[in-house]
């Protein structure tokens, strides 16, 4: 029996709280957390640090402090209110080099270390001491789980050897459940929160009868997780876990519709308007991107229509990706508009057709297929012309006499246009058009119908769109 080897991931991200306001001014009665970041340097080579936190599925700047030196003190030091949401933010100049620090319980956090690596620096406090030890275990068993299930892999053969491995992944199983009802009577919120991500137990030993992996996968990820906290919509591992999960999903041997439906059941658990969706619905999007492009597409477009204006960046990122999978056409979106010269010299727009059934046709005088076509499509115009379709052709020929000549042999009496610029046609450049004939169908509302559809299957299509 061959074990999926689970891509588990050991990025030990970051919990943190809502935005808290900008402490007051020393006058305020309010009671002030020192959070004392030490360096050993004289100088360091910047002068600001930053202190951020999680906001959903990105990290914010929240306050930065200067560097100041006294007798007493050499570093930064942030004045926060007592008050700030307790959890974990981070601590470091940019991006690249942060520290984690858990904020709210002790009225002193103290860091000590080197400008030049401020994620590697030390604390004397109790409980960040505690946390990041809370964070090399997740990581010790993490590591160890993927190098059992790597050996349960490579000795499917040997009926001793994967007794011995479920052994151990047993007792892998029992350390962690250990450790995270450790946490529960005396850790703290975060982490335990970030020790239910990771208490993934091993199908092996867990799994029920005839149950596959894949189903175990998909039944048992979180289940030491309270979706309904809405704490987690602010804890970068949450959106990874969902990440992870989403990915294991397509690679544990079920089905595309299986998948979507497990994806969809975990969806369901949250409102529209519940803080949990955002991270989940993206964290399911960018989970199935490379491995199933299509169910990418419809979590991607999901998160779009859900949270459209809260981050440009990352819309123009999905979007891009959306149209990389889908082409320049996908159906059921709004076919791009465009403006061109008709045969007489007038300009003629798509939108001025809307309340029609349009069928663009691309094609030129000399394009044989496209002339074998045209009395199919005489034949259909002729029948439901009078029902609402219409047809649109755009000449990809350079020789405006020989358009016209062929329009008129071929009794092509629907509206034409071409800018006369043979491939280099801009509106056959805009539909990503490589060759003729090629058709767009487009309702009457502007939206695509399909593509490439000639002769029975473009008949089929028409006949159910009149003829109900």
């Amino acid at each position: 029996m061959r074990s999926l080897l689970l891509g588990i991931s050991v990025i030990l991200v970051f919990y943190a709280c809502k935005t808290f306001p900008s402490p007051t001014n020393s006058s305020s009665k309010n009671k002030i957390i020192n959070l004392d970041i030490l360096v050993k340097e004289e100088a360091c080579t910047f002068d600001t640090i930053r202190l951020f936190e999680w906001q959903g599925i990105e990290m914010e700047e929240i306050k930065k402090v200067a560097f100041r030196q006294d007798e007493k003190f050499r570093g930064f030091r942030f004045e926060l209110e007592a008050e700030i949401p307790e959890g974990l933010y981070f601590v470091g100049q940019g991006f690249q080099d942060i520290r984690k620090v858990l904020i709210g319980r002790e009225p002193k956090v103290e860091i000590s270390g080197s400008c030049s690596a401020i994620a590697q620096s030390t604390t004397t406090s109790k409980l960040n001491s505690n946390f990041d030890r809370t964070l090399q275990k997740i990581t010790a068993n993490n590591n160890q789980l993927v190098e059992l299930l790597q050996q349960y892999k490579a000795n499917d053969q040997n009926q001793n050897q994967l007794k011995e491995v479920s052994r151990e992944l047993a007792l892998l199983d029992e350390e962690k459940r250990r450790f995270l009802d450790s946490l529960k009577t005396k850790g703290d919120a975060t982490s335990i929160r970030i020790v239910s991500l990771n208490t993934y137990l091993s199908y092996q030993n867990n799994k029920k009868a005839g149950q596959t992996e894949g189903q175990y996968i998909a039944e048992t990820f979180f289940r030491f997780v309270d979706l309904q906290d809405s704490a987690y919509a602010n804890l970068p591992y949450y959106f990874e876990t969902v990440k992870n999960y989403s990915s294991n999903l397509s690679k544990a041997g079920l089905t595309p519709q299986q998948q979507e439906e497990y994806l969809d059941a975990l969806l369901a658990n949250f409102s529209k308007t519940h803080p949990n969706r955002k991270p989940t619905l993206l964290g399911i999007s960018f989970g199935v991107m490379n491995a199933n492009p299509q169910l990418f597409v419809k979590y991607a477009k999901q998160y779009i229509s859900d949270y459209e204006g809260q981050n440009a960046d990352l819309e123009t990122f999905i979007r891009t990706e959306i149209k990389k999978i889908q082409g320049p056409l996908p159906i059921g979106e709004e076919a791009p508009n465009f403006k061109e010269q008709t045969p007489e010299g007038k300009f003629l727009e798509l939108k001025e057709l809307r309340g029609k059934v349009v069928l663009i046709d691309f094609w030129a005088s000399w394009c044989g297929p496209c002339r074998r076509e045209n009395p199919n499509l005489v034949r259909l115009y002729k029948r439901y012309k009078d029902r609402g379709f219409h047809i649109l052709g755009v000449s990809l020929d350079r020789d405006k006499k020989r358009w016209l000549a062929a329009i008129e042999k071929d009794k092509l009496t629907w509206s034409h246009v071409s800018d006369l610029k043979g491939w280099s046609c801009a509106v056959a450049r805009q539909y990503g058009v490589s060759g003729i004939p090629f058709t767009v169908l487009v309702d009457r509302e502007g939206n695509i119908l399909g593509t490439r559809l000639r002769g029975p299957a473009l008949e089929q299509k028409l006949a159910s769109l009149f003829e109900k």
